[in-house]
């Protein structure tokens, strides 16, 4: 199953790591995408804003759903050793 067996797995802490420092980068993001939603008149910006917004929510669940399986798969692991 493992392309290298005496190769330990990496832990899921580096991709929490990952998220937790892109967070102020999504906040920035998500604010940008407020601002013109709420306060510009072109309707090309507030498209433009609006699927940005999903495109960063789909990232966010897409990170938080690897995140999930990692913890998942390790916890498997370790109950298979014991």
């Amino acid at each position: 199953m493992n392309k290298y067996p005496n190769q330990q797995p990496q832990p899921p802490r580096n991709l929490v790591a990952i998220t937790l420092a892109l967070t102020p980068v999504w906040l920035y993001f998500y604010y940008q995408v407020i601002h013109v939603l709420l306060f510009k008149e072109s309707i090309v910006a507030k498209i433009l804003a609006g699927a940005s917004g999903i495109l960063i929510t789909g990232m966010l669940v897409v990170y938080a759903i690897a995140i999930r399986k990692k913890l998942y798969e390790e916890r498997q692991q370790n109950k298979a050793k014991k």
